[in-house]
């Protein structure tokens, strides 16, 4: 089993996956693998603390927030 993650380095994914970078980018940055960052990002889904829309589903979600 591997180190445990920080809250720092789940923030970090998070914002990561927000700005659209790639899994083996986020790993090395995190000094990860690709297959541990992968995991996290199942967890964090799980855990309810990310969640996944389409661009054109979340463009349809900010704009019904704008109205």
């Amino acid at each position: 089993m591997g180190v445990p993650w920080t809250v720092k380095e789940e923030e970090h994914l998070i914002e990561s996956l927000e700005l659209n970078c790639d899994i083996v980018s986020i790993a090395d940055t995190l000094q990860r693998t690709p297959s541990a960052v992968g995991l996290k990002i199942i967890h964090l889904y799980q855990k309810g603390c990310l969640v996944v829309m389409s661009e054109l589903t979340y463009e349809a979600w900010q704009h019904r927030r704008s109205q």
